[in-house]
């Protein structure tokens, strides 16, 4: 007796059947090669991938550590890191802990300091005398308020209202590029109310101080009101100035009040009541119809 009946008599193999038994006779060939070769179980293999998981969430942990050391013991990283953007009333406000300016400043005293240093006149000199670069004056075009009513770059509203002993300037600024407008009322004691008028607000940041922004209402829509200026030493001073920002029409106004030294006419700490000078310039602003 022959077993030729177990292949005669014998449905074909399912093609996914035998597919799938190579597959698994091949893993276990490759399982058993691996073991005999000293290769690293599968047991093992989580417990490397969890401590390389460890190890890297330590080094997160040190790297945040340190830069919360840097950050408490480090002024210039601090200054940096205070300067946040936070979107008040529709505007951008970039918080700083110092002004814009100062960088302007540092350039000014730094290029002032090379240009001090001459080697004909300073023999110990290795420095090269740079070449002087005269900065750059621009000036605002003016026309009269009577123009700029008849001919206006674009349309606007002025207010019906300002404070008693206010007298609008005789001149208004406007852009080379039409794009703003700028009145001035003025008192006696040299205290200003400037109006600029922007033609529509593009997203740039609003630079102030910390904790200087709010919004409030004017006309029940929603205003940036800012509390201050930045002083000589570029230092946020809160005492500095007032401004509200708003938008109507699809136009951006901006109405400012400061104080004026009567020596260089520079910018001085108000001495009048605060809140009152918000409440005056709040009503400025909602006469504009």
């Amino acid at each position: 007796m022959n077993d030729d009946f177990l292949y005669k008599c014998r449905l074909p193999v399912r093609k996914a059947f035998a597919d799938s038994l190579s597959q698994r006779l091949q893993t276990l060939d490759t399982n058993q090669h691996f073991q005999q070769k000293g290769a690293i179980p599968m047991k093992m293999k989580h417990t490397v991938m969890k401590g390389s998981a460890w190890k890297f969430a330590l080094s997160t942990f040190i790297l945040l550590t340190a830069l919360a050391f840097a950050f408490a013991f480090s002024e210039p990283l601090r200054a940096k890191t205070l300067e946040f953007i936070r979107e008040i009333a529709g505007f951008s406000v970039e918080e700083r802990s110092e002004s814009p300016m100062k960088a302007l400043d540092q350039n000014k005293t730094t290029s002032t300091q090379v240009a001090a240093i001459n080697p004909v006149t300073d023999p110990g000199s290795t420095m090269p005398s740079p070449t002087q670069v005269e900065p750059t004056v621009y000036t605002i075009p003016t026309v009269s308020v009577t123009d700029l009513i008849k001919n206006p770059p674009f349309q606007f509203d002025l207010p019906t209202w300002v404070p008693d002993g206010y007298i609008l300037n005789e001149s208004a600024g406007i852009a080379i590029s039409k794009n703003w407008v700028s009145l001035v009322w003025s008192d006696t004691n040299i205290r200003e109310i400037e109006l600029l008028i922007e033609r529509e607000y593009t997203g740039y940041n609003i630079p102030a101080g910390e904790n200087s922004s709010e919004e409030i209402k004017i006309n029940g829509a929603p205003a940036l009101l800012i509390q201050g200026f930045w002083d000589a030493q570029h230092q946020w001073d809160p005492k500095r100035g007032v401004s509200l920002d708003w938008e109507k029409d699809g136009h951006h106004y901006h109405l400012n009040y400061s104080e004026r030294g009567t020596a260089h006419h520079e910018i001085v700490p108000i001495k009048e009541d605060m809140d009152k000078i918000i409440e005056e310039l709040v009503k400025m602003a909602e006469s504009i119809q």
